[in-house]
């Protein structure tokens, strides 16, 4: 590394300033350079709360997202944006609660954290809050049942003392709501729906709706905003924010060189970490670095990276849900409830119950299963997933994964070299996986498919690319399901899933398709979309 690198890669502080398993200790002058992600998400939020008549209940809302998705952050921005803007700090008060709130069992003590919550929010502006300290100990005396109505007796007189309404941001509604019971739920939205005071916006590992504990009292009541993964561009911008934050200028620019020098990096890394706001914050320590790596040593460091915060994830579970977990990991494909009793040998009917823990905990979600009307189970964070499979999995698995991540890693390498080379490369019957006649078509594509499927896995981006052609081809001429059970009986067959299911799906062979892991559907996905579009021009060019 140079000496002027070594000077403007690192931040200031260096690298523990990025917080990164605690943004919330980012300082709000970083907070603000650095998100540039989710503003069409803020903007709507703004709006709603500057919209909202000071006599009209609001909308109130949930972001849903698998954690690291960056729930926490969007509030904490949202915060940060009404303090920012006359009119907005004017109108409301950001109150902040701490992400997971485990003391909290009863709708009245909810209710005593928001008294709190808010006494910290007047004297973080410097105003008097001994009144409100007053109140919480006088309250804390009275029976269980008189204290909800008794703290929010006491909210309300101070919103309405300051002309204020009071802007909750309530991380992990999902866990809280479990927490106080469902015979709370239906006061919890009475209130909600009654008082212009309030205004929720919580975070959720998943819909509300998609679960019946919350079905009856809350269907339909929150306005719902889903945070997506980052898109390409998105990890992009954000990893030029975090450069020029905390590197400057010159770091902004080398991030930059970074990104261009191989393209590849990047849309690989963002297939296997779920275009994860969280992983793109520790991908960026990586490229700080200054290093010119590959995908592969990209891949190692963000799972050292992340291995503390995974690791105690698992420790952290009791013996029975952790055992469950590792299997559902160690498939990696969605797995049905039957199935994962017969290879974890537990009765269904211990299952389902630690099934639904793990769920609200935001460790795995529900996914449907190819040709059925049933639901399977897999890892929520895909990057959870992609840690324990390089950690704890079998060599076979292992193998699997490195397939695809090879598999990305020349599906997104430029094709320059690849245009340039392919009239001199691979045009002999054994390196053609398509023959002009019929009786030659079978060992043809057998040579073929051996000697290039070796190659590519190799990392020979000619020979992948060459492969990739035929793909599109054998489809062209009605041939794709006959390659792709040819691609299935071969050696390689793993290596090639992708191709394999995107041929059986362009063929509209339903039968044929089976589950797989969400990140090599993924990328089966895009060759059908690419397949369909090269029909339409070709149809189009007619």
């Amino acid at each position: 590394m140079s000496d002027t690198l070594s000077t403007y890669s690192q931040p200031a502080g260096g690298f523990a300033a990025i917080s990164k398993y605690n943004p919330h200790l980012w300082s709000a002058e970083q907070l603000r350079a650095i998100f540039v992600a989710r503003k069409n998400e803020l903007a709507d939020l703004q709006h709603t709360l500057r919209t909202t008549p000071p006599e009209m209940v609001g909308q109130h809302f949930l972001l849903v997202g698998a954690r690291g998705m960056g729930k926490s952050t969007l509030m904490r921005r949202l915060a940060l944006a009404v303090e920012d803007d006359p009119e907005l700090s004017i109108a409301w008060l950001p109150l902040r609660f701490p992400e997971e709130q485990y003391t909290v069992a009863t709708l009245g003590q909810f209710w005593a954290n928001v008294l709190d919550s808010l006494a910290d929010a007047l004297q973080h502006l410097g105003l008097p809050v001994n009144e409100l300290d007053v109140a919480a100990e006088r309250i804390a005396t009275l029976p269980a049942a008189e204290q909800a109505d008794a703290c929010l007796a006491t909210i309300d007189h101070c919103a309405d003392e300051r002309g204020q309404r009071l802007l909750l941001l309530v991380d992990n509604t999902d866990l809280l709501l479990h927490n106080i019971g469902r015979d709370a739920h239906w006061a919890l939205r009475a209130t909600l729906q009654s008082n212009p005071r309030l205004f929720w916006v919580g975070g959720s590992y998943q819909s509300l709706e998609a679960e019946s504990n919350y079905h009856d009292a809350f269907l339909d009541f929150f306005r719902v905003i889903t945070l997506r993964p980052l898109r390409l561009d998105e990890m992009a911008q954000a990893l030029q924010a975090l450069a020029e934050t905390f590197g400057g200028e010159v770091a902004r620019q080398e991030m930059d060189r970074q990104l261009t020098f191989h393209p590849e990096r990047l849309p690989t890394l963002r297939q296997l970490s779920g275009g994860n706001p969280r992983t793109t914050v520790m991908l960026y320590e990586i490229l700080a670095n200054g290093q010119n790596g590959s995908v592969r040593s990209d891949l190692e460091a963000l799972l050292d990276n992340m291995t503390p915060l995974y690791k105690s994830r698992m420790d952290s579970l009791a013996d029975l849900p952790r055992k469950l977990f590792a299997h559902i990991l160690e498939h990696w494909a969605p797995i049905s409830v039957g199935e994962l009793a017969s290879v974890s040998q537990v009765l269904n009917t211990s299952i389902s119950p630690q099934l639904k823990r793990l769920e609200l905990d935001g460790l795995i979600e529900k996914t449907s299963l190819h040709g059925t009307t049933r639901s399977g189970y897999q890892a929520a964070e895909r990057f959870f997933n992609i840690w324990y499979l390089m950690r704890f999995s079998s060599r076979r698995q292992r193998s699997r994964l490195g397939w695809l991540v090879e598999f990305m890693r020349l599906w997104f390498s430029s094709d320059e070299l690849c245009t340039l080379a392919q009239q001199r490369m691979m045009h002999d019957g054994h390196a053609d996986l398509r023959s002009n006649h019929d009786w030659e078509y079978d060992r043809a594509l057998a040579d073929a498919l051996h000697a290039l499927s070796t190659a590519a896995q190799g990392g020979n981006q000619l020979a992948f690319f060459r492969i990739k052609e035929q793909v599109w081809e054998c489809h062209e001429l009605g041939q794709g399901e006959r390659l792709a059970d040819w691609m299935a009986e071969s050696e390689a067959a793993g290596f090639l899933s992708p191709f394999i299911q995107a041929l059986y799906t362009l063929a509209g062979v339903a039968g044929k398709l089976r589950d797989l892991p969400l990140e090599s559907q993924q990328m089966a996905d895009e060759i059908v979309r690419l397949g369909h579009l090269r029909q339409e021009k070709s149809n189009f060019d007619v």
